[in-house]
């Protein structure tokens, strides 16, 4: 009859160790703790670049009325409108107020109609020769809320953020 080892039996075995599996699932943890708020931060931004090329869309719009009839207009004379459904912010000029869709938070709870909470809601207009747009929004779900302003002098700027 043959006598095992029994040291060469366990070091036959292979396998990681339950230490082993705790120090990846460590590992990971720590990597998803840092990506994951990124990735929340740069989606956000991408949704505020949203405004800023809709507002530069509008400067070209205008600039273009301007050069055809020699003024300014407001934006439901000059016909622009906002044909996405998923667009996250209202457009406004002091007079009109143009949004596909009210602007809500998480919870799907409206948090603003219109431009009036903007920090430059008093300063939106069109005059014959000069305009200041804003447009406002919620880049993430929250109750906090992004702006944007652009005139006739300036490309689209952002006046507040809405991201972390």
């Amino acid at each position: 009859m043959m006598k095992r080892n029994f040291l060469s039996t366990q070091s036959a075995r292979s396998g990681f160790t339950i230490v082993e599996l705790m120090i990846v699932v460590a590992i990971i943890g720590i990597l998803a703790a840092i990506a994951i708020p990124n990735y929340l931060s740069f989606s956000c931004r991408t949704k505020e670049t949203e405004a800023k090329s809709t507002l530069a869309t509008l400067n070209a719009n205008m600039g273009g009325w301007f050069a055809e009839k020699n003024h300014y207009d407001n934006l439901a004379t000059i016909g622009f409108s906002i044909t996405r459904d998923t667009s996250r912010y209202a457009v406004c000029d002091g007079a009109t107020i143009i949004a596909s869709r009210a602007l809500t938070n998480a919870n799907n709870t409206a948090v603003q109609t219109d431009c009036t909470g903007h920090p430059h809601a008093a300063i939106a207009a069109v005059t014959a020769n000069a305009y200041t747009i804003i447009a406002w929004g919620n880049a993430d779900d929250d109750t906090t809320m992004s702006g944007w302003k652009t005139n006739d002098n300036s490309p689209p700027t952002q006046s507040l953020s809405d991201c972390q």
